[in-house]
């Protein structure tokens, strides 16, 4: 279960973006050796560099207009996207990859969604939280449930138990038939849990991308 909770996080994770600028007068092999020492980070998964050239190119695409032509000159800088590692269960904090990225000389302005991030990282750990908790409450809830369920079942057997020992049956023989019908009951409620676990983690799995592609195309279209 744990293990499966950490796909959706995963999922969101690969999709923070954090757009590093440089300054307009870096020249492309300095842009290069910043996007190196960037690539060295253990945060980071990734860079994509975007050169001037490129970002003329998707301003183009974007809005029609070739600004080059426009202005006379291209004023836009190069830049890059940084993609972090996704893996780990542990909250993640990007104000110090973000301090140590800004601090590179060269690197003009920094740009990530630092509002959403937080909040889905602390929703994240309080889902984790909520699971262990959960997880030791319905542990508990079942120790006592198996605990006087065997009672039940022993005080309900007592007159078989007393006539099988007045019978001279032994110890062993008398809680043999408990003991395998409480192992053939636990495997059957084990097994519905755990089949009924899987397949609703294979469901969030699959639909979850699904429903957040759509909100993030609705918010597109509607604004």
């Amino acid at each position: 279960v744990g293990q499966n909770s950490h796909y959706p996080i995963e999922y969101f994770r690969s999709k923070y973006k954090i757009e590093v600028f440089f300054n307009n007068d870096t020249s492309d092999a300095q842009e290069k050796i910043i996007i190196e020492k960037i690539r060295e980070l253990p945060e980071v998964r990734s860079v994509t560099p975007i050169t001037k050239k490129d970002a003329v190119r998707i301003f183009k695409d974007q809005f029609g207009e070739d600004v080059v032509k426009m202005l006379g000159y291209n004023p836009l800088p190069g830049s890059a996207v940084v993609n972090i590692n996704k893996d780990g269960f542990e909250q993640v904090n990007l104000e110090p990859l973000i301090e140590e990225i800004q601090s590179l000389n060269g690197v003009d302005i920094v740009r990530y969604q630092g509002r959403l991030i937080s909040r889905l990282e602390r929703f994240y750990q309080m889902m984790i939280n909520l699971l262990k908790i959960s997880t030791g409450v319905i542990l508990l809830v079942s120790i006592v449930v198996i605990s006087n369920t065997i009672k039940l079942t022993i005080y309900t057997c007592r007159e078989l138990i007393k006539t099988l020992q007045l019978l001279g049956a032994t110890k062993i023989f008398i809680k043999v038939p408990f003991i395998l019908e409480g192992i053939f009951q636990s495997i059957i409620g084990a097994s519905l849990a755990f089949f009924t676990i899987f397949g609703l983690m294979k469901a969030g799995n699959y639909y979850l991308p699904q429903l957040v592609t759509l909100r993030i195309q609705l918010d597109l279209c509607f604004g």
